[in-house]
């Protein structure tokens, strides 16, 4: 007997040829229930640490915009102290009518009198207001420093109105007047503690 007839005659036996089936069925179930889903999975990873990447790139770069920033804190929260300086959280009144005296004495006008009135909301504005009246004498030239000194001020001051006597025909600048200064401060303090 030859070679190919002795696997003719083995093919022939109904045994092996289950056999033989059933190896096939048993390569297509694992190619069609495992093989084939996790290479579609892996496709999926593939796009999925592709984005990853992408996002890490994009990260890394907001990340150095931070890092770049965080260079300006200083600056910044500088900047959010003195705003925060122009209209603090309480009336404060005891340092800020120090901190007039001190500019009026700078300007060489002579403060009689200073007088805080009763908080009010600032229209339009979250902020109570807090009139204040200044009795001041000086020259011409010491009435405009001190009106700059005021708009200087660490805290925002509005001069309202002035009201100025001394002066008129013969004087000049040189000559004592006496003025009062309708000014306003503000205050960040909820506007209900007004009522």
């Amino acid at each position: 007997m030859t070679k190919a007839s002795q696997v003719l005659s083995v093919a022939k036996k109904p045994l092996v040829l289950i056999g033989a089936a059933g190896l096939v069925v048993v390569m297509l179930v694992w190619l069609f229930a495992f093989f084939l889903p996790q290479t579609h999975k892996l496709s999926s990873l593939e796009t999925q640490k592709a984005t990853l990447q992408q996002n890490v790139v994009l990260d890394q770069a907001k990340l150095q915009r931070v890092r770049q920033e965080s260079h300006h804190v200083g600056q910044i929260q500088a900047i959010d102290s003195k705003l925060k300086g122009f209209v603090p959280t309480s009336e404060d009144l005891y340092t800020y009518i120090q901190t007039l005296s001190s500019a009026g004495n700078a300007a060489g006008v002579s403060i009689s009198s200073l007088q805080p009135g009763t908080p009010v909301t600032a229209t339009g504005t979250s902020y109570l207001a807090i009139p204040i009246s200044a009795d001041v004498k000086g020259t011409y030239n010491h009435l405009v420093t001190f009106m700059k000194a005021i708009y200087n001020l660490p805290r925002l001051t509005d001069i309202n109105s002035i009201s100025i006597t001394g002066g008129g025909p013969g004087t000049n600048r040189s000559t004592q007047l006496s003025a009062t200064f309708a000014l306003a401060i503000f205050t960040s303090q909820a506007a209900s503690a007004a009522g």
